[in-house]
C-alpha cells in the first residue's frame, strides 16, 4: 500500500504482516529548478479538487479566524459547491482562490515557491502528490498524518489533526512567527528527506521486493 504508518493503521491489524508501505516521488526537477521568486510568509492549499478529502472544510473553517493582516492563503484546485460558497462565508480577505491550475506550467511552481508554507489538511489520503510538489518547491508542510507522507518525511513536518480548527490556527501562527533560519533549517530537513525517502528508485525497490515475495522466480 502507498502511504505511512497511520495508512498502515487504517487497515485491520491481522493484515499488518502482510502489507508493504510504499512510497513514491514526483518530477523533483520540475519543482526544484529557481524561478528567481521572492518567497515571502504566505501559505499555499493545492490540491486536483477542494473537496472533503482534502480537508477543506478545514481549511474554511480555520482560516474564518485569521484576518488579512495575519498571513495570507492561496487555494489551488477545482473549487466545485458547496465548497466555494464556504470559502466564500468564511474569507476574511485572507484568502485567494487561483482555481486549477496545471502542475507543470511555470505559474503553478512560481506561486509554489512564493510560499513558505504548504497548509492542506487532508482527512483522507493515498500518499499527496501535490504535497510532494510543495516539498520540493520549497514549502514546509503544515498538514495531517493522513497526507500519507513517508514517515521520514512526516518527522519534520508541523503535523495537526483534522477537524482541530483551534489547533490548526495555533499551528500557523506558530509556523509564521519562525524566524528566518528556523524556516531555512526545517526545510532543508524535509526536502532532505523526501529526497532520501520518496523516490522512484525506492518505489521501484519496494514493489519489486513485494512481488518477489509472492511470486519468488
Amino acid at each position: 500500500a502507498v502511504g505511512n504508518a497511520y495508512t498502515l493503521s487504517t487497515f485491520p491489524e491481522r493484515w499488518h504482516p502482510k502489507i508493504r508501505m510504499l512510497s513514491y516521488s514526483v518530477d523533483r526537477s520540475l519543482y526544484e529548478r529557481p524561478h528567481g521568486v521572492i518567497r515571502g510568509r504566505d501559505l499555499c492549499y493545492v490540491a486536483t479538487y477542494c473537496g472533503l478529502r482534502k480537508g477543506f472544510p478545514d481549511v474554511a473553517a480555520t482560516w474564518a479566524g485569521i484576518g488579512s493582516d495575519e498571513a495570507r492563503l492561496h487555494v489551488v484546485g477545482h473549487l466545485d459547491p458547496p465548497f466555494d460558497t464556504m470559502l466564500a462565508r468564511a474569507n476574511t480577505g485572507s484568502v485567494t482562490a487561483h482555481g486549477w491550475v496545471e502542475s507543470n506550467s511555470d505559474a503553478y511552481v512560481r506561486l509554489l515557491h512564493s510560499c513558505r508554507f504548504a497548509y492542506i489538511p487532508t482527512y483522507s489520503e493515498g500518499q499527496m502528490g501535490t504535497l510532494l510538489e510543495a516539498i520540493h518547491a520549497g514549502c514546509v508542510p503544515i498538514t495531517t498524518a493522513a497526507s500519507g507522507l513517508d514517515d521520514a518525511v512526516l518527522a519534520h513536518c508541523v503535523v495537526v489533526e483534522p477537524l482541530d480548527h483551534d489547533g490548526q490556527r495555533a499551528a500557523i501562527r506558530a509556523a509564521l512567527a519562525w524566524s528566518d533560519q528556523e524556516y531555512e533549517t526545517r526545510r532543508a530537513a524535509i526536502t532532505e528527506a523526501a529526497r532520501r525517502h520518496q523516490t522512484w528508485e525506492r518505489f521501484e525497490a519496494g514493489v519489486r521486493a513485494g512481488l518477489a515475495e509472492v511470486a519468488p522466480p
